[in-house]
């Protein structure tokens, strides 16, 4: 085994990494262990040997997000906190800052960075071929740390749960899964923990487990954990995800401006439930959490189509990438005025970057007062007459599907 002073900057074999704690934990020493594999990584802040934060790219929620969704602080002074490092020309962490300005107590607070401490340290061990640096003297003062964690005991623990969370994945196969709730018999009866209780609040036959892991604000590992018991206890069941049929089938994006009207028109196209998923994608080297509903619309004697929708704040990176698996968008605008169908420019030139694939133009007017006609419409977003536009209303299945109709005979076959 290399001296700490050897291992600074090397990449060491996974099988290195609790020997590689004991060193820094024996010397004393102060820096960062990272270990990573490809674009996931786990790292971890010693100071004198001891561990005292970590963070992860599969820790299901951030910790300013998860505090805000466990109703511990609201996102107004988590926003504020964030503002105030960003302002700061020495680096600081978040848990530092609220510490600071006193928005949080110490002890919720203390409880929240060990729960991520050692989620971070059972990504580590759950990575296949990772590699381990260690990097010294890292620039963060950590003498306002709130938690000091033996790295051993931190270690034996990851290590303990990637036991238990490789046996829960050979049950439950993947968190892209969509879990159901079952009705259990009137003989048995339920009795769940609180946290248990908590996690099935989140089950609504829509979320996949990673949309439960992020909205809910519980750790990782807990919330798979309980959703295995549910499982295992013959109180909820998991279905394959919507999502995976992307890539295997015709697939329909719809974009716009205003999210809860993209979900509408999922809704009247669908012919089955609308779920929501949670994938991390990597953009400008920070893993992005991207939030997508999908659908599926079948017609008699016809092979299904794949209709999904991202969030409107999705980076352009993200939904161009996903263009790959994409067979053509529908583009809703809201002709209300000028202005409402001018906010659609963006994903005109989105449209326009990506392609090489179709589109149609679906308009609707939530004040049916007033409203754009359609050559208007076309001048405003300096549409070519190839462009098709579509006067629907939402919520008019029919009309819906006749848009998604005329937009699939536009894909080659």
């Amino acid at each position: 085994m290399p001296t700490v002073n050897e291992m600074v900057g090397q990449r060491l074999p996974v099988g290195n990494l609790a020997d590689a704690l004991k060193l820094l934990k024996a010397e004393k020493k102060t820096g960062v262990l990272r270990v990573s594999e490809e674009e996931q990584y786990a790292r971890f802040y010693l100071r004198a040997g001891v561990i005292y934060y970590a963070d992860s790219s599969s820790s299901g929620a951030p910790l300013g997000a998860r505090v805000i969704k466990r109703g511990r602080i609201t996102r107004k002074t988590v926003d504020a906190a964030e503002a105030e490092i960003n302002e700061s020309d020495e680096p600081k962490l978040l848990g530092e800052v609220l510490k600071e300005r006193t928005a949080i107590s110490e002890d919720v607070l203390a409880a929240f960075l060990r729960d991520q401490i050692v989620d971070a340290m059972l990504n580590a061990f759950l990575k296949e071929e990772p590699v381990v640096d260690v990097v010294p003297d890292w620039s963060t003062d950590p003498s306002g740390a709130l938690v000091a964690m033996d790295s051993d005991k931190v270690a034996d623990k990851g290590r303990q749960w990637a036991g238990e969370w490789k046996q829960m994945m050979e049950t439950m196969g993947s968190l892209d899964k969509v879990p159901h709730l079952t009705v259990p018999s009137a003989e048995t009866g339920v009795r769940l923990s609180r946290s248990r209780w908590e996690v099935v609040s989140f089950i609504d036959g829509r979320r996949d487990i990673n949309t439960v892991v992020a909205e809910s604000g519980m750790d990782r590992f807990r919330t798979v954990r309980s959703i295995h018991s549910l499982i295992t206890g013959g109180l909820a069941k998991l279905q394959d995800p919507t999502l995976e049929l992307l890539g295997q089938k015709h697939a329909v994006a719809v974009v716009g401006p205003i999210d809860i009207y993209n979900l509408t028109l999922l809704t009247s196209a669908s012919t089955g439930e609308v779920t929501s998923h949670t994938r991390l994608e990597n953009v400008k080297d920070k893993e992005v959490e991207v939030k997508i509903s999908a659908a599926v619309r079948e017609e008699d004697g016809e092979d299904g189509v794949l209709m999904y929708s991202t969030e409107a704040r999705t980076p352009r990176t993200v939904v161009k990438r996903m263009a790959l698996e994409t067979s053509g968008y529908i583009v809703l605008v809201n002709r209300n005025s000028s202005d409402s169908v001018i906010a659609s420019g963006p994903d005109i030139e989105l449209m326009r970057s990506i392609g090489d694939r179709p589109y149609v133009v679906v308009s609707y007017a939530s004040m049916e007062d007033e409203k754009v006609e359609e050559a208007q419409v076309r001048e405003l977003l300096a549409l070519g007459d190839r462009v098709p536009i579509r006067e629907i209303s939402l919520r008019d299945s029919a009309q819906v599907g006749s848009a998604v109709d005329t937009l699939l005979k536009m894909i080659p076959s």
